[in-house]
C-alpha cells in the first residue's frame, strides 16, 4: 500500500473524551495530526494541545503545508462537520463544487481520523484532562507548522548547531587577538559580523544557510524560525560552557516560481524577514556550475506581485512588475544582493 492510501484507525463521531481518549491512544506513528479549520482569531482564543491552523477558506491553496499523506489528520471545524464545505473544489472533468472538507481531503489522498466541532462541550472535556490550550503568542502560533522538514535536519541540526557556532566563536576570538596586537596600524577592532546584540543577556549569534532547490520552503521556514538556545565552550573559562542564542540567516534558490510563490507565502505566514536577517529568495538556473538569474514566468497577477514583494523584500508595500527585464533585473539584483551579504 503505497502512503497515499495508507490507512489507520478512525474515529468517526463519538463523545468529546471518546475523541480525546482516542487520539491519546494511537500509537507513535498513527497519532493524526490536528489541523483547526476555524479562523485563526478563534484558534488563537482556545485549540487542541498540538493542533495547527489553516482556515478553511485557505485550505485548497495551502494544501501543501500539510504533512505527507501517510499522516492520517483530524479536523476540528466551527460548525457541524456536514455543513463545513471547501467551495469550488476542482471535480472530475474540470468542474467545480462545494465538497465537504473531510470529503475533499480524502479525495485528495489524506486519510482523515475524525472531524469534530469545536464545541464547549469539547473544550471543558480537553480542559479536564490537560488537551486545552488558550490564547498565546500569535506569531508563534502562525509558525507551528504542520509539516516536518528534512529528517536530516531534525536529526543532526542541534549538533550542526552546536559545530558552527564553537568554530565561529574560536575564530572571533583569534581575529580579537589580531586586533589587540595592531592597535593603532589602522585596525578598528570590530569582531565578527555574525555576532549581534545579546538576547536577554545571552550572546546570539547568526549562522547562515543556502537551501538549493529550495522548493515550497518547509525546511527554510523551519531553520529560519528555530532560534534555539545551545550550550558551547565557554570563550573565557576553559572547560566549562555557557549559552548561546542562535539565529538563522537563509537563502533559497529554486529555478521554478511556483515553488519560490509557495516558499514566499509559508515564510509570509510566520512573519519571517525578507532579506538579511531573514530569508531571502532567488529564482536561478544553474548552469556550469554558475548561477544565473531567470525571469519570473507568467502567473496570475495576486502570486506575481507577491513573489516580486518577497524578492524585494518588502512584504507589505507594492512593487511594480514588468514584463522580461525588469523581473530579471529583480532577481539579478536579489542574487547580487545575496552575494554581497556572503550569502
Amino acid at each position: 500500500m503505497d502512503a497515499g492510501t495508507a490507512s489507520t484507525d478512525t474515529c468517526d463521531g463519538g463523545s468529546p473524551s471518546f475523541l480525546l481518549n482516542y487520539i491519546n491512544s494511537c500509537a507513535m506513528g498513527t497519532k493524526p495530526c490536528l489541523i483547526d479549520v476555524r479562523d485563526a482569531s478563534k484558534f488563537i482564543e482556545s485549540r487542541l494541545r498540538g493542533s495547527y491552523n489553516i482556515p478553511l477558506e485557505f485550505l485548497v491553496p495551502r494544501m501543501f503545508i500539510l504533512p505527507d499523506r501517510a499522516t492520517p489528520l483530524g479536523l476540528v471545524v466551527g460548525g457541524p462537520p456536514a455543513t463545513q464545505m471547501v467551495k469550488g473544489a476542482a471535480a472530475a472533468g474540470g468542474a467545480k463544487e462545494d465538497i465537504q472538507v473531510a470529503a475533499f481531503l480524502k479525495s485528495r489522498g489524506w486519510n482523515v481520523a475524525f472531524c469534530v466541532e469545536a464545541t464547549p462541550e469539547l473544550w471543558r472535556t480537553a480542559a479536564e484532562v490537560g488537551e486545552l490550550e488558550t490564547d498565546g503568542d500569535a506569531v508563534l502560533l502562525q509558525r507551528r507548522w504542520p509539516f516536518q522538514p528534512s529528517g536530516l535536519l531534525t536529526q543532526q541540526m542541534e549538533r550542526i548547531e552546536e559545530l558552527l557556532v564553537t568554530s565561529r566563536r574560536a575564530a572571533e576570538a583569534g581575529q580579537a587577538g589580531g586586533a589587540a596586537s595592531g592597535a593603532g596600524s589602522g585596525g578598528d577592532g570590530e569582531v565578527g559580523e555574525g555576532v549581534t546584540s545579546p538576547v536577554d543577556g545571552v550572546p546570539c549569534v547568526t549562522l547562515r544557510a543556502l537551501d538549493v532547490g529550495c522548493g515550497s520552503g518547509r525546511d527554510l521556514a523551519w531553520l529560519s524560525t528555530r532560534n534555539p538556545r545551545i550550550d558551547v565552550p565557554s570563550s573565557q573559562e576553559a572547560e566549562k560552557t555557557e549559552e548561546v542564542q542562535v539565529a538563522w540567516e537563509c537563502v533559497g534558490l529554486d529555478s521554478w516560481h511556483g515553488a519560490l510563490q509557495r516558499a514566499a507565502e509559508v515564510l509570509s505566514l510566520g512573519q519571517v524577514p525578507a532579506g538579511r536577517g531573514g530569508v531571502t529568495l532567488h529564482l536561478v538556473q544553474i548552469e556550469g556550475g554558475l548561477l544565473k538569474p531567470l525571469p519570473l514566468a507568467p502567473a496570475k497577477g495576486s502570486q506575481r506581485e507577491f513573489l516580486l514583494r518577497y524578492l524585494a523584500g518588502q512584504h507589505g508595500s507594492t512593487v511594480e512588475g514588468k514584463e522580461g527585464d525588469g523581473e530579471h533585473g529583480t532577481a539579478a539584483a536579489a542574487a547580487a544582493a545575496g552575494a554581497e551579504n556572503g550569502a
